[in-house]
C-alpha cells in the first residue's frame, strides 16, 4: 500500500475535530472523525502508508497492533469508495473538453487502451469529473466509476464497450444539450456535417474514409450531442466501431487499420480506430449539412437533396433524443433549424464514388 495517494480533485473542510471531504463536482460527502482525518492529512502530505501505524500511535497513544489494524481498515474503506488513486496506468483523458481519469489495473488491457486513447490523452490539471478504474484479467474484469462499481464479470472486449458506454453517459449527463443523435460528426475547423444513420448503413465507415486525408476533424462517431442554445455538435470522440466488412475498403486509406487488434462486440469481429489528436476536435462546431448515408452493395453514388420534413423523419429514425421535458420553445428550435438546414440522402455502394460527392458539402 506504499503509493497510495488521494484521488485528484477532492474537497476538503474542517469540522471541528472532523473534516468533511467530497469529490468535486460529485454528489457525495464523506465524515472523517478525528482518527481519520489524521490519517487522511498524513496521506494527503505525503507520509508513505507503511509509516502511517506508527504516526497513529504516537499521536494517539495506542499500542501498534491496533493501530496497525485501524489503518488498514482505514485505507481498505478508502479504496472502495474511490477516494485513493489505484495503483496502474493512469490515463488523463479530454473527452470534448471534459477531463476523465482513467486507471487500468488490468495489465492484459493497460496497453491496449492507452495506445488506443492515446489521441484523447490530455495534460492533467482540473479536476477529472470522474474517476474510472477498469481491474481484473480474464473474464473477471470490473468497471468502476468513482468507487462505484458498474459491471463485473467482463471479459476483456465487453469491458472495452462498457467504458465506451460509460464516457458517452458521463458526457450526456455533464455536457449540455437539446439533441441526442445516432450520429457521426466531422468538422473543418469551422463547422461540421452531421450524418446520422441507423446501424449497417455504412455511416462509421464513411466517417473513417471522410477523416483519412487528416484534412477534417472528428467531433463523434456513433452519438452526437446538439448544444442546447444553439444545436452545435459537441465533441464526443469515442472511437469509431469498424466492422469487419469496412477493413477491405477503407485498407487503401487507413494503412494502419490493419494493425489495430481484432475485438469482439455483440458477436461480431470489430476494429477500434481514432485519428490523431490533432483531428480531434477542440471545441462545438455549428452543424452546417446533414447527409443521411445508405450503404447499398453494389449501387452507384447518388446525392439527393432532401426536403425538411424528410430529413426530420430520418433524423428521428436513426434514432433522435430530444432533451426532456420538451417545451413549445424547444419544439419551435428543432423545427426552425432542420428547416434551415441543407439535408442530402447518399446512396453508394463504394467509397470511391461517394468521397468525391462530399468534397464540396
Amino acid at each position: 500500500m506504499s503509493s497510495l495517494t488521494p484521488v485528484a480533485g477532492l474537497l476538503s473542510h474542517p469540522v471541528g475535530e472532523g473534516l468533511a471531504l467530497a469529490r468535486g463536482g460529485g454528489e457525495r460527502v464523506f465524515a472523517l472523525n478525528a482518527t481519520a482525518r489524521f490519517l487522511w492529512e498524513a496521506l494527503a502530505a505525503g507520509t508513505p502508508a507503511a509509516a502511517l501505524a506508527a504516526r497513529l500511535a504516537a499521536a494517539f497513544a495506542i499500542d501498534g497492533e491496533t493501530a496497525a489494524r485501524d489503518v488498514e481498515a482505514m485505507l481498505r474503506l478508502w479504496q472502495a469508495e474511490g477516494l485513493l488513486a489505484p495503483a496502474g496506468r493512469r490515463l488523463s483523458l479530454s473527452l470534448g473538453g471534459l477531463p476523465v481519469a482513467l486507471t487500468c489495473a488490468a495489465s492484459a488491457l493497460a496497453e491496449p487502451l492507452a495506445s488506443l486513447l492515446a489521441p484523447l490523452t490530455a495534460v492533467a490539471g482540473d479536476a477529472p469529473a470522474a474517476e474510472f478504474l477498469l481491474e481484473g484479467a480474464g473474464d473477471e474484469h470490473r468497471l468502476l466509476r468513482d468507487g462505484r462499481l458498474l459491471q463485473a464479470g467482463l471479459d476483456a472486449d465487453t469491458a472495452i464497450q462498457r467504458l465506451a458506454a460509460a464516457l458517452a453517459a458521463l458526457a450526456s449527463a455533464r455536457l449540455p444539450w437539446r439533441l441526442a443523435l445516432h450520429a457521426a460528426a466531422i468538422g473543418d475547423g469551422e463547422s461540421c456535417l452531421l450524418l446520422p444513420g441507423e446501424s449497417r448503413s455504412g455511416k462509421s465507415t464513411l466517417t473513417a474514409a471522410l477523416l483519412a486525408d487528416g484534412r477534417r476533424c472528428l467531433l463523434g462517431d456513433d452519438l452526437a450531442l446538439l448544444r442546447t442554445d444553439d444545436l452545435a455538435a459537441q465533441p464526443l470522440p469515442l472511437p469509431l466501431t469498424l466492422k469487419a466488412g469496412s477493413w477491405a475498403p477503407l485498407a487503401g486509406l487507413l494503412p494502419d487499420l490493419a494493425a489495430q487488434p481484432v475485438r469482439q462486440r455483440l458477436g461480431e469481429p470489430v476494429r477500434y480506430w481514432l485519428p490523431p489528436s490533432a483531428q480531434i476536435a477542440p471545441r462545438p462546431l455549428p452543424v452546417r449539412a446533414l447527409v443521411v448515408p445508405r450503404f447499398l452493395p453494389g449501387a452507384p453514388a447518388r446525392l439527393q437533396r432532401l426536403a425538411p420534413f424528410d430529413a426530420l423523419a430520418r433524423l428521428v429514425r436513426a434514432p433522435a433524443h430530444v432533451q426532456a421535458p420538451i417545451d413549445a420553445a424547444g419544439l419551435g428550435c428543432l423545427a426552425g433549424w432542420i428547416e434551415r438546414l441543407p439535408a442530402w440522402r447518399l446512396t453508394f455502394g463504394s467509397l470511391d464514388q461517394a468521397l468525391p460527392l462530399l468534397a464540396n458539402l
